[in-house]
């Protein structure tokens, strides 16, 4: 079972508040938006993290203003 708990959304809700958006093409993560704010330590997460935020994404889990 995911855990669509507080950290997932607390690091969503971070990048929301930088500017960063997240979607889903082709079964893959898109990342768009204000993407030059992102620090080395911000993309490792974002890769680390790919696959946890792309099950959520898909199912609707995370919305855009959360």
């Amino acid at each position: 079972m995911i855990d669509y708990g507080k950290p997932i959304r607390t690091f969503h809700k971070n990048l929301l508040r930088h500017g960063i958006q997240l979607s889903v093409e082709d079964g893959r993560l898109q990342v768009s938006g204000n993407t030059v704010s992102l620090s080395p330590a911000y993309r490792e997460e974002i890769i680390k993290r790919a696959g946890l935020l792309v099950e959520i994404l898909a199912k609707g889990k995370l919305g855009g203003g959360e």
